[in-house]
C-alpha cells in the first residue's frame, strides 16, 4: 500500500510541475527576430472544421510561438518585424524533441542602438 501512495504522490507532483513549467513559468527575453512562420491547423470533417493559426517566431535566442487567440493570446504577431530586436515576455516551458515552445504573451521593441564607435 505505502509504495502506491508514493507513486501516486510523485505522480501528482510531476503533473503540479509540469503545470507550472507549461502555464505559469513566466521569462523576459531580449532577442532579434530572425524568421516569423505562420502555421495553419484544420481540424473536423467536411461538414464542421475549424482552422487555427500559430506564429513561429525564430529569433536569436530560440524559437517561440504566438497565438492571435486562446489561452495564450497576444496581439504581437501583427507587430514583430525580421531584423529587429524585442524585450519578449514569454509564458510556458520548452521541448525542443516535442516541437513545444514558449509563447510570446508581450513585445516591446528595443530602442536601436546608434552607436558608431563600435
Amino acid at each position: 500500500m505505502l509504495p502506491t501512495l508514493c507513486i501516486l504522490a510523485l505522480f501528482l507532483a510531476g503533473i503540479v510541475g509540469y503545470g507550472y513549467i507549461m502555464y505559469e513559468k513566466v521569462d523576459h527575453i531580449t532577442a532579434k527576430v530572425v524568421n516569423i512562420t505562420q502555421q495553419q491547423n484544420v481540424s473536423g470533417d467536411k461538414d464542421h472544421f475549424s482552422t487555427t493559426y500559430t506564429y513561429i517566431v525564430s529569433t536569436d535566442k530560440g524559437v517561440f510561438n504566438i497565438q492571435p487567440d486562446g489561452l495564450f493570446a497576444s496581439s504581437a504577431f501583427g507587430t514583430l518585424e525580421k531584423g529587429k530586436t524585442y524585450r519578449f515576455e514569454v509564458r510556458g516551458g520548452r521541448s525542443d524533441f516535442m516541437g513545444i515552445f514558449p509563447y510570446i504573451i508581450k513585445a516591446d521593441e528595443e530602442p536601436q542602438n546608434n552607436d558608431t564607435n563600435n
